[in-house]
């Protein structure tokens, strides 16, 4: 049995990430992620037994709460029969994807003697989960939201040279891959999505689709504007440069000149 006054365990929560490598943004595709990254991660922690680093076999319980002392158990209880420490460390892998909504949570931990069937010692206090685990937010499926005026859900940024912020790839038929809608009502308009660069293109699209697939594609009262300083609209093309098809006119345009 373990007396509580004796034990003592420093815990360090890590997430274990799988990176992947991007490709330059040029016009070359981008290379995505080699597999999934799942919503476990690595927690790893030290036992003290009786002043000393505890060796040997010892079972874990842990579970989640919703409060740093009392309050509700949030999660369901994950046991770890007869993990093995040595020099006091020891390593488990916990999933709790399904209970981390943006509320805070605190880990509780009991431990015993792997040999033991007795109850467990309470390791007090509760660990709090914060910062790191909740990029369980960005998990498949999940949404991202944000209350606040004029502050982005969502900032991502790619600070070295020849690498891209945000990679996505798809398959499915007639869907998108980066699907982006402005629900603004106020008349005054606003942007599914916008792109700006200092050198290059705002918004670039390329198809390479041989069944006459445009590398844009727009639908609206204009399916496509440009406003320029010197071009509205540049095409190149091996046959049209700018193919336009209406009712009244293909292509129309205008100039102050």
């Amino acid at each position: 049995m373990i007396k509580r006054s004796n034990f003592r365990i420093f815990l360090v929560l890590l997430l274990v990430l799988a990176l992947s490598s991007m490709a330059s943004a040029g016009a070359a595709a981008p290379d995505g992620p080699d597999a999934p990254v799942g919503s476990a991660f690595t927690y790893q922690g030290r036992l003290i037994d009786g002043g000393v680093p505890a060796n040997g076999a010892y079972d874990l319980r842990m579970r989640l709460f919703d409060a740093a002392s009392g309050g509700t158990q949030v999660s369901t209880n994950w046991l770890f029969g007869d993990v093995a420490v040595s020099a006091g460390y020891f390593t488990v892998v916990l999933n709790f994807a399904d209970y981390f909504e943006g509320e805070a949570r605190w880990l509780e931990v009991e431990v015993r003697p792997g040999a033991s069937t007795g109850s467990y010692t309470n390791l007090s206090p509760r660990t709090s989960l914060a910062g790191v685990p909740y990029a369980l937010s960005l998990r498949p499926g999940a949404v991202v939201n944000t209350s606040q005026v004029n502050v982005p859900a969502l900032n991502l940024g790619a600070p070295n040279a020849n690498s891209n912020a945000l990679v996505a790839t798809g398959n499915g038929e007639g869907y998108a891959v980066v699907y982006a809608e402005d629900l603004s009502t106020t008349g005054l308009g606003g942007y599914g999505i916008y792109g700006k660069s200092t050198t290059g293109s705002g918004v670039r699209g390329e198809s390479l689709s041989s069944n006459a697939r445009s590398g844009v594609s727009g639908v609206g009262y204009y399916g496509v504007r440009g406003d320029g300083d010197l071009y509205g609209v540049l095409g190149y093309g091996q046959y049209y440069g700018v193919l336009g098809y209406g009712a009244s006119g293909g292509v129309s345009g205008q100039t102050s000149s």
